[in-house]
């Protein structure tokens, strides 16, 4: 819905960047091409054709919409931004128009499975002409579009608390919380409609705020639950590296989806994920990480990577509880990127 409401704000037409998967949604899909002419753009790598037709389009005279985040948050704080944002920006001599929606992250968290009722807003955070972006560097540029788009959505809550009223409001919550906080176990933890819970005995309980809630009341929030797990995990990494690396850290049950350049299915396969310290083998296929050009999510839990010199296109897909987050930590990781 997001570029429903950024559309509703702005006047005039604007062509957004959106990824490839709307190729895919039929009908859907076809009713987007026709009628909004998107920039299509294959989420998991930069992609310079994406960028030439972006620059194209804004030299025409045509307004622009760019997620610079490329997707949704998991733990409620803004994505990183491409560095290669501010460049492209300053590339494309336009002026600029930062917006940022705020209530996002608690209407619909990206691991649930249900849209709960809130208020979203929109705030225009800055406007600047061509002649202020020009005498600017793209370091310069960057750094204010980071600062702008930048969203704490619990320190925002936390000022003026809202609440999001639906229906299981904790289900899908092991989609995005890998990693238990009692036992430290992977892959333990269980939600229902209202809590997420492990054998271990933790247990904390969602509320319409957002909050957590452990067994004492004391309130936590998913950013910092998530933080700490990134933390949790690459510790995990480097003991792995010393003590056992032909060890697997993680699997799971999954269907291997091989996409043609016309961005269709080519060939699907079923078995099991396994995801070692230089590679993931994946329904009888291993990929080394060194050989991928890029590696993300799309939707709740869809992996999405280019592998190869021919950047051939995968996607892999498990069931609704699914975890690809800890797939996409440990890729980062071995990449040496930020979480």
């Amino acid at each position: 819905l997001d570029p429903a409401l950024v559309a509703l704000v702005f006047p005039k037409h604007m062509y957004f960047v959106a990824s490839e998967h709307i190729l895919r949604k039929g009908f859907g899909g076809w009713f987007l091409m026709h009628f909004l002419k998107p920039i299509i753009r294959m989420k998991g790598k930069v992609e310079v054709k994406t960028v030439a037709e972006i620059l194209r389009t804004a030299r025409a005279g045509h307004n622009i919409c760019i997620f610079a985040e490329g997707a949704r948050s998991f733990n409620g704080l803004t994505c990183n931004i491409l560095p290669s944002t501010g460049k492209m920006v300053k590339r494309s001599g336009s002026a600029l128009v930062t917006y940022r929606l705020e209530g996002g992250y608690f209407s619909q968290p990206r691991w649930s499975l249900s849209l709960r009722k809130g208020r979203i807003q929109g705030v225009v955070a800055g406007i600047y002409s061509a002649e202020e972006l020009k005498a600017m560097t793209e370091e310069e540029v960057n750094a204010l579009i980071v600062k702008d788009l930048h969203e704490d959505a619990y320190a925002t809550q936390a000022k003026n608390p809202i609440p999001y009223k639906g229906k299981k409001l904790a289900l899908g919550m092991e989609s995005t919380l890998f990693t238990c906080p009692k036992c430290r176990q992977i892959d333990t933890l269980k939600s229902d409609d209202t809590s997420i819970f492990c054998n271990c005995g933790a247990h904390f309980t969602y509320t319409k705020y957002g909050d957590l809630l452990d067994k004492n009341g004391k309130k936590h929030s998913i950013t910092e639950w998530d933080l700490w797990q990134q933390t949790a995990l690459r510790q995990r990494y480097e003991d792995a590296k010393e003590t056992s690396p032909e060890n697997p850290l993680f699997s799971d049950q999954v269907t291997l989806y091989d996409i043609d350049e016309n961005h269709q299915f080519r060939d699907t396969q079923k078995g099991t994920l396994t995801a070692y310290l230089d590679r993931i083998e994946c329904c009888g296929q291993t990929f080394f990480y060194e050989e991928m050009l890029g590696l993300d999510i799309f939707s709740r839990n869809f992996i999405v990577m280019n592998y190869g010199q021919e950047a051939a296109h995968f996607e892999i897909k498990g069931d609704l509880m699914f975890c690809a987050l800890k797939y996409l930590y440990l890729y980062k990781l071995v990449k040496g990127e930020t979480l």
